[in-house]
């Protein structure tokens, strides 16, 4: 029979089918996505004293930062243990494993949209004061991040100094820019290679 690990807020997880009949070898795991899981419409169904005490339970792993967040000008509320490798405030409540900053911010009143993911404004992921999160798309997550996707998306010219605006920029259906420019170059240097090659098969001198 399969076996289906218990849910998380989000992620992947396996279902191991059972041992072939026939090669007598057991299956592969198949990577299946769960449906992340909405805290605030959980929390409709709570007290108001079981909310404010879970409230006070979260509150109470994390500090105030001394120093304000130099992107939202107030201080962080910071977890220091239990972090996951990528920095993540996680805990275990009621059997479900939460990311408390994703949980933090339902419980202030906001629903926690499972389609959306949780955005860090002061850039701390260790951050679970709700007036510094907020609810993006995945997409504009990563174009708002520090990552190579999100530099490149703010850039204003290519490597090549041709500016990324107007006629000289194409806009492609995943949203990627590109610089026409350069692909003009890349097509020009693409069918020059194609013109050599066929000549020296062909046995003639090169045009």
């Amino acid at each position: 029979m399969s076996q289906r690990k218990s849910p998380t807020d989000d992620g992947y997880h396996p279902i191991v089918s059972g041992t072939s009949h026939t090669t007598n070898r057991a299956a592969k795991p198949t990577i299946v996505r769960i449906t992340a899981h909405c805290h605030f419409d959980e929390f409709l169904t709570w007290t108001a004293a079981d909310r404010a005490a879970l409230v006070a339970r979260i509150d109470a792993t994390a500090t105030l930062a001394v120093n304000p967040n130099p992107i939202t000008g107030t201080p962080c509320r910071e977890v220091t243990r239990g972090l996951t490798e990528k920095g993540y405030a996680v805990r275990e409540i009621h059997g479900r494993k939460r990311r408390l900053g994703r949980l933090r911010l339902a419980l202030s009143g906001i629903r926690d949209n499972p389609e959306l993911v949780c955005d860090h404004i002061c850039r701390n992921r260790a951050c679970i004061e709700p007036t510094h999160l907020r609810m993006v798309t995945q997409r504009f997550n990563v174009l708002t991040g520090g990552s190579p996707p999100a530099i490149n998306a703010q850039k204003l010219s290519c490597n090549r100094g041709h500016t990324l605006a107007g006629e000289n920029l194409a806009t492609l259906a995943s949203g990627e820019r590109r610089c026409r420019a350069c692909h003009r170059y890349r097509q020009g240097r693409y069918r020059a290679i194609d013109r050599v090659g066929a000549d020296l098969f062909h046995g003639r001198k090169a045009s």
